[in-house]
């Protein structure tokens, strides 16, 4: 059976109510988590606008090379 994370914050709080140090530990480690999700959620943004900027470029030149009759080719990043 499958518990909310509410349920399962709330055993754990009272777990942990026991001891102070092990709720300063388990505030500390709620608190990097959300750094670490804050991070990876940025990078995430990053690596879209650089995949972006490269399908432009790459759309670019590939006009270029058909308008000289050239053959063109297309880099699929998602495979």
């Amino acid at each position: 059976m499958k518990k909310s994370i509410a349920a399962t914050f709330h055993v754990a709080s009272l777990w942990l109510a026991d001891t102070n140090s092990h709720a300063y530990g388990l505030i500390a480690v709620l608190f990097l988590a959300g750094c670490i999700a804050t991070e990876n959620r940025w990078e995430a943004s990053q690596m879209r606008a650089q995949v972006m900027s490269y399908y432009n470029d790459e759309i670019m030149e590939n006009l270029i090379k058909a308008d000289e009759q050239l053959p063109f080719v297309h880099v699929d990043i998602t495979g």
